[in-house]
């Protein structure tokens, strides 16, 4: 049950990415309350914590998404699309690394102040594959007119 607490008001990360969320604080177990002290009034407040600063979208697409958030100070800020490599990042125009939070889904660094936030999807294979599909067609029509014309010798030589 404390890990159901304890979400409302923290977020696991990996460890490689600890050096991404510089200067925020460490959840301790003695951060914790005790199972009997959680009650409505507890799990509102942490609630009303988490609506404070919440990103408000002013575009949403399947692909792309654009939206503003006013910090009170420096934070993780959960998203809640999966992480994935496809999507890019940026907040005020600038590239922005991604951190996959506990639950696979993409949180961002922001620091205090106002931010606009934006989220492109695109897939990452996608030119590679083509150009493996355009070399596939080429080598495939390569080896059938070889083996046409071979054919087409040996039919000839045959009937002499």
């Amino acid at each position: 049950m404390q890990k159901d607490f304890i979400s409302l008001q923290a977020c696991v990360i990996n460890d490689a990415d600890i050096s991404k969320v510089a200067g925020l604080k460490e959840f301790q177990l003695k951060d914790t309350i005790p199972a009997n002290a959680f009650n409505g009034d507890v799990f509102q407040a942490n609630i009303s914590n988490l609506k404070k600063d919440t990103l408000t979208l002013s575009k949403f697409e399947q692909t792309n998404f654009t939206g503003k958030i006013d910090c009170s100070e420096d934070k993780l800020v959960y998203i809640s699309i999966p992480f994935d490599g496809g999507w890019k990042l940026t907040v005020d125009g600038q590239p922005q690394d991604k951190i996959m939070t506990f639950s696979g889904m993409t949180g961002v660094m922001l620091k205090k102040g106002s931010h606009t936030v934006e989220m492109t999807y695109g897939l990452r294979y996608f030119k590679t594959g083509m150009y493996l599909f355009i070399l596939g067609l080429l080598l495939y029509g390569g080896i059938w007119g070889f083996v046409r014309m071979r054919k087409g010798k040996g039919v000839a030589t045959q009937s002499r």
